[in-house]
């Protein structure tokens, strides 16, 4: 008699492998999108706040409210930092407007000013996660 496998072993073990690798397919794609979502959100976020501390446009605080703020830069022009329905918006007052932050559950937006230069904002981004951190902006000279 020979050694060897018989043909049941073999289909039995194609079927294993067939079922493992069935199963990687079904589960990997659903991994990597909760993973790009997660970094999306955080890279929306990180790059919200960093739009509005960039150097370049030199902002300074004029007026904050609960959900409401308001930004001059050092031509003393003002732009409102605004909530719609898919993304916060800053908005010059002489028209126009550029989407800063994607992704976050409309209204959840809130801003809380600390001192001269830092305000504290918290948002809660269409996944559930919460959001927070401290601006600084520029002195007033």
């Amino acid at each position: 008699m020979r050694e060897g496998f018989t043909i049941i072993e073999c289909i039995f073990s194609l079927m294993v492998k067939t079922m493992t690798i069935l199963l990687i397919q079904l589960v990997l794609p659903s991994a990597l999108h909760l993973q790009n979502d997660s970094l999306k959100n955080n890279t929306d976020w990180y790059l919200f706040i960093e739009r509005l501390e960039d150097p370049r446009c030199h902002f300074q605080i004029s007026k904050v409210k609960n959900n409401q703020l308001i930004l001059s830069d050092r031509n003393n022009e003002e732009y409102q930092i605004e909530s719609g329905k898919h993304a916060v918006f800053i908005r010059s007052v002489y028209g126009g407007y550029l989407p800063i932050l994607m992704n976050y559950h409309p209204g959840s937006i809130k801003y809380h000013q600390l001192n001269s230069r830092n305000v504290y904002v918290t948002a809660k981004m269409l996944d559930g996660e919460e959001k927070d951190a401290i601006v600084s902006f520029a002195e007033y000279r």
